[in-house]
């Protein structure tokens, strides 16, 4: 019996430790020079959060405008549809991660870390497992338990894939909005 207990820790322990690992690996990050100030940068990264709140939802962790320092909390969701015979299965996974952008005079930086699934809806069943996430074609835990529900290991690819350009995208974003402020106007 004690070795039962103590061989089911152990796996629970590396399967937390892989989760651990593989978070840390599921990083975004941009860098960048450009000809605004640290206080300019500031200011239109504020403008910036306020105008993609709508796509996501942020909270404010940190700001320090000395240091040139927004730390954020964020999350987004990413659909997955699947056909099963005849019906439409639609999972709605929650991602929340932690932003965070750094200023000085004419450069900035934006890290996107601390991906992790809050939740998953589902049109069919509300205990599918939650997919973390992962890189490459294995996911670190099971996208479909029998009597639970889940999504396919392939969907699952497509989801991490989906988050990634979700992800990505804030940072190319970011970087756009950030260039039409140099643009000079007339006016």
């Amino acid at each position: 019996m004690k070795k039962k207990l103590l061989f089911l820790i152990m796996m629970i322990s590396l399967q937390l430790n892989a989760q651990t690992q593989n978070n840390k690996d599921f990083v975004f990050q941009k860098t960048d020079t450009i000809s605004l100030t640290k206080e300019q940068l500031f200011n239109y990264t504020k403008e910036y959060i306020a105008e993609v709140s709508n796509n996501a939802r942020f909270n404010t962790q940190n700001e320090n405008k000395e240091q040139g320092i927004i730390q954020l909390n964020a999350s987004t969701n990413v659909m997955v549809e699947e056909s099963a015979l005849i019906i439409k299965l639609k999972h709605i996974y929650t991602y929340s991660f932690d932003f965070k952008f750094q200023q000085k005079d004419n450069k900035y930086k934006i890290d996107i870390y601390n991906v992790r699934c809050e939740s998953v809806e589902s049109n069919t069943d509300d205990s599918a497992p939650l997919i973390q996430p992962f890189n490459g074609d294995e996911p670190i835990n099971k996208t479909f338990i029998v009597g639970k529900g889940g999504i396919k290991k392939k969907s699952a690819i497509n989801l991490m894939n989906e988050l990634k350009s979700k992800l990505n995208g804030f940072l190319d974003d970011y970087d756009k909005f950030i260039r039409t402020k140099t643009i000079k106007s007339d006016w």
